[in-house]
């Protein structure tokens, strides 16, 4: 293949050049074969000094950090060896070079080397400092692929989002027998570049991005009614200039009521004009408009997918913190996200994405958390930046693992939070159907109503109602408790239980989730309330919900396991079970679904057993 792939070159310089050299950036690049043929740790020692060859995880973090790279837990001996090469090597090759037998952690999809314990038989084509190809032979055993495949979950419970599932239908194929078989995929745009001499690509593009077209930024009109400004009088003030709030900042009232009183006769509106000291008052009022400010989405699955969407219905634009700088290009380019509710489309323009924490931090003032509770530790380790004066709002339907803290608490306690700057944001609502745009209620829970009301402005729009409330631990708690109960329902679903049963499953667990409420964070609340029940019954019953999913398929027999490598998601109910379990050790709140749920999952007893011995404790 590698000597194909040179041919190839070769011919294909001469083609164009009449010769097997060209000129980029100032470089004279030959494409005469045969090109240099380097394995990546070789090429690694070469550049940094260091052997990679028989060294642990453990031994390269360390190498890591003596060439003060940015790691972080989340990533295996694959991922460290990538990051060694992409910082310190992969710039310097200036004439093509063929780097070859990476290691296996690298290449999870791809055939052992044949002679090289634990190598593979890869390469990947550099040329002025950027990868032009990748090769490899394709893995064909299906043994081996599984031992693959499990290696890459154990990445992915550690945190790694880039880490593979385990595709059961692609081990069922490779089980019926698949030839062997290579393959290799060219960069055109960047063969193109290089062959012409361009040092852009936007030069050998059919069809480039065109200027984008200016568009005069308009604040929405919930910003200008938090000023006291009726609705009415809002496109009166865009038309006399004033497109943003900040825009009536330091202009003089008098003049202003001028100007759309003016427009009022003008256009012959009929609108009953503000007086100048009511304008006063509007202007005033600017000053005090701290909250929400910049808002940043703090996460990449489907449920922050539909929080971006409601923000953006008002808001002019959001920063979009996403790990994977691969998505977010994807996410550019297709004007939706590559992976979750793709049929949201959103104009990007009006999207500031970074992979970089630390910088949507610094450039926001409100921050919507929305991502998985177990990886949320991991997230924040890479902060060096204070969040301690922002706005907190958290989305996270689960408890910080080991620490068995809820999110408002974690904050608090770790990042010295104000419990008055935390807010919770609560359902019933399904990411799918925010999509859709059915109508759905939020609930947004502060110690400080007045800002729990200022966001839950931010939000509402011809398919979201809102309401605001203070019990923010209480319904955090039951955010985690209902998808325990969504477990529980799903486990009697694939037990075969008919409705009847669900309905009486559903009547004792708002009960149970009433008691521990009430014992862990007392207050005068109504269970019934849609932020309570309701989550609950949509989490239990609907084809949307996750949680509901995974306990249907541990009824039907999956092994835990199995059922989690099946979903491709996170369930949050199955960490939420052993977190609540754990602290209701503190509480000894009777909790017989939790006290089930927690047997089948984490003690292995039969949920056929289990479920029965339930239905023996219910009214």
């Amino acid at each position: 293949m590698m000597g194909f792939t040179e041919k190839l070159l070769e011919r294909i310089c001469i083609a164009v050049n009449g010769g097997t050299e060209t000129t980029i950036d100032g470089k004279t690049i030959s494409f005469k074969a045969p090109y240099r043929r380097l394995p990546i740790l070789d090429a690694i020692k070469e550049k940094t000094g260091y052997d990679l060859n028989g060294k642990s995880e453990e031994e390269i973090r360390q190498i890591c950090r003596e060439l003060k790279m940015e790691i972080d837990d989340t990533m295996g001996k694959g991922k460290l060896i990538d990051e060694i090469f992409g910082e310190f090597c992969e710039g310097t090759f200036i004439q093509p070079t063929f780097i070859t037998d990476y290691p296996v952690e690298m290449s999870p999809l791809t055939k052992m080397h044949r002679s090289k314990p634990g190598l593979t038989e890869r390469f990947e084509l550099m040329v002025n400092g950027k990868e032009l190809a990748n090769a490899y032979s394709e893995l064909n055993d299906p043994i081996d692929q599984e031992e693959r495949f499990k290696e890459q979950l154990k990445l992915s419970e550690k945190g790694d989002d880039e880490a593979m599932f385990i595709d059961q239908d692609f081990l069922k194929a490779l089980q019926y027998g698949m030839p062997p078989t290579s393959g290799i995929g060219i960069g055109i745009d960047r063969l193109t570049m290089l062959m012409t001499g361009q040092p852009f690509i936007q030069e050998v593009l059919f069809f480039p991005q065109m200027r984008p077209e200016k568009v005069t930024p308009k604040d929405a009109p919930a910003k200008f009614m938090e000023l006291g400004i009726p609705e009415e009088w809002v496109a009166v003030i865009q038309k006399a200039g004033y497109n943003m709030v900040g825009d009536m900042k330091d202009v003089n009232p008098q003049k202003l009521h001028m100007d759309i009183c003016g427009i009022n006769k003008k256009y012959k509106l009929e609108l009953a004009n503000p007086t100048v000291k009511d304008v006063e008052g509007w202007v005033e009022k600017i000053y005090e408009m701290k909250l929400p400010g910049k808002i940043a989405i703090m996460g990449g699955g489907s449920w922050a997918t539909a929080i971006a969407k409601m923000v953006l219905a008002q808001e002019d634009t959001i920063n979009w913190y996403m790990r994977r700088d691969d998505r977010i290009a994807d996410f550019k380019r297709l004007g939706h996200n590559p992976a979750y509710l793709t049929g949201v489309k959103f104009d990007t323009k009006r999207i500031n994405f970074n992979s970089n924490i630390n910088d949507v931090v610094k450039e926001s003032d409100t921050l919507i958390f929305v991502t998985p509770s177990p990886y949320l530790k991991a997230h924040l380790k890479k902060l060096k930046t204070k969040i301690k004066d922002k706005f907190i709002i958290t989305a996270i339907k689960g408890i910080v693992p080991d620490d068995n803290m809820i999110v408002s608490e974690y904050f608090t306690k770790e990042y010295g939070v104000p419990t008055e700057n935390i807010a919770v944001l609560a359902g019933p609502c399904h990411a799918e159907e925010v999509a859709l745009e059915r109508l759905s209620y939020l609930t947004i829970a502060c110690p400080d109503i007045d800002k729990a009301d200022k966001f839950a402005r931010r939000l509402a729009s011809s398919f979201i109602k809102t309401s605001v409330s203070n019990d923010v631990a209480g319904i955090e708690y039951g955010s985690v408790l209902k998808n325990v109960y969504a477990i529980a329902a799903g486990i009697c679903s694939g037990l075969k239980y008919g409705d009847n049963f669900q309905a009486v499953l559903m009547s004792n667990a708002i009960q149970e989730m009433n008691r521990f409420l009430q014992t862990v964070h007392p207050l005068n609340r109504s269970i019934s309330d849609s932020v309570y029940l309701g989550d609950m019954l949509v989490t239990g019953y609907s084809n949307f919900s996750r949680n509901r999913t995974f306990g249907t398929m541990i009824g039907k027999g999956y092994s835990v396991k199995s059922a989690q490598i099946e979903m491709e998601m996170i369930a949050e109910g199955y960490y939420g079970t052993k977190c609540i379990k754990e602290i209701n050790k503190h509480y000894h709140v009777n909790m017989p679904i939790l006290d089930a749920v927690y047997n089948i999952l984490y003690e292995r007893i039969s949920p056929m057993i289990e479920i029965k011995l339930l239905t023996d404790s219910f009214r």
